[in-house]
């Protein structure tokens, strides 16, 4: 699962079901010749899948958040800002194809003790440097993720009254920063602090659709943001059923091609990657809220930029088998996994049933 900025834990269990309500249109079968030749080509691999012979996508995301951390705790804000200024609009990923942004946000932010120590750093930032955006969207976010430290990522009846209290004071903190320093709306990170308040103090739809709206319009390239608009559509939260499907083909629509396919299948994949869409993924796709080839056209796209992203690969290739397009599951297998996945990302137990399904869908023994 991609990195995301309050971590994984709450918000991934937030993307549950969030695409577009089209029609889903299966891409042509491939073709005798070819098929065969991505056949030949898994056979190879069937025997014995290897580790992937790149370094796994989390360690070089931990990578890059061990730098920005560093940063952080040198006090270096000269290079968090050139930094900021290079990541500005949001569309630079990671050779993994991970969002810069959300890890730089992460790594600003640190871990859970680490956010005292972190406000007060960022304070000397500002005073240091009054005119820095950089500098505030930090401190928003810092305070925002000690605030969903506090609650939890239980439901509401897992909260210990404490928890509550402190949750509530800290958003609050948040919310009024925002309101005195209106510069963090020119940082794509002040517009998802301002939809993560949403999530935690109540809002309307139109608010939340208000909001995304604003967000998108400024900042276009930036994924997550489509992604915390879907999360908080989601029924659990103010949304209707199909709300955030119906959202994610409405915003994506005004991106230009090949972005439009790219930002929907970033979208899809985490979504679809999440653990609780397991026990509905006989669901996904027939009951045809998922544009299958959009999110083939955009995965495709997005290997040929990131092709050493062994996350991106094994996520396409299990959401192929949700799709139920085995052909598409075996020119993954041959051409983009090769065999290999990054274990660290992917359990082994469910990847290899992918492959043994992927191979007797194509009528091919796998050796032992």
């Amino acid at each position: 699962m991609l990195p995301t900025p309050l971590t994984a834990s709450f918000f991934a269990r937030s993307l549950l079901l969030m695409l577009a309500s089209a029609l889903i249109a299966r891409l042509p079968a491939a073709d005798t010749e070819q098929k065969e030749a991505w056949k030949k080509q898994a056979l190879v691999f069937l025997g014995k899948p290897q580790v992937a012979t790149q370094r796994p996508d989390s360690i070089i995301n931990q990578a890059y958040l061990t730098k920005v951390r560093e940063w952080m705790e040198t006090k270096d804000y000269t290079a968090l800002e050139a930094e900021a200024a290079r990541l500005h609009t949001g569309a630079v990923r990671l050779e993994t194809s991970a969002w810069a942004l959300t890890l730089f946000q992460s790594g600003i932010c640190g871990t859970v003790d680490d956010r005292p120590a972190t406000l007060l750093d960022i304070e000397e930032w500002m005073k240091l440097n009054p005119a820095s955006e950089t500098a505030l969207a930090a401190w928003v976010s810092t305070m925002t993720a000690w605030a969903w430290d506090a609650r939890g990522s239980g439901y509401a009846s897992t909260i210990t009254d404490e928890g509550a209290k402190l949750f509530h004071e800290r958003l609050e903190k948040a919310q009024e920063f925002i309101q005195k320093h209106p510069k963090i709306e020119n940082s794509p990170l002040g517009w998802v602090q301002k939809l993560t308040l949403l999530m935690g103090q109540g809002a309307t739809r139109e608010l939340v659709v208000k909001t995304g709206e604003q967000a998108i319009t400024k900042f276009p390239d930036y994924g997550p943001l489509y992604a915390k608009v879907g999360t908080l559509l989601l029924p659990r939260w103010y949304g209707q059923p199909e709300d955030a499907e119906d959202w994610l083909k409405h915003a994506t629509a005004k991106l230009p091609q090949p972005k439009q396919d790219e930002v929907y299948a970033s979208v899809a994949l985490v979504w679809l990657n999440d653990e609780y869409l397991s026990e509905k993924e006989d669901k996904v796709f027939t009951s045809k809220r998922l544009d299958w080839a959009k999110i083939r056209s955009g995965a495709d796209k997005l290997l040929a930029k990131h092709p050493k992203s062994t996350w991106l690969a094994g996520t396409y290739f299990s959401v192929a088998k949700q799709a139920d397009d085995a052909d598409a599951a075996l020119e993954i297998y041959a051409l983009r996994l090769r065999g290999q996945y990054d274990r660290s990302n992917i359990k082994k137990g469910p990847f290899e049933k992918i492959v043994d399904w992927m191979a007797e869908a194509n009528g091919m023994k796998r050796s032992e």
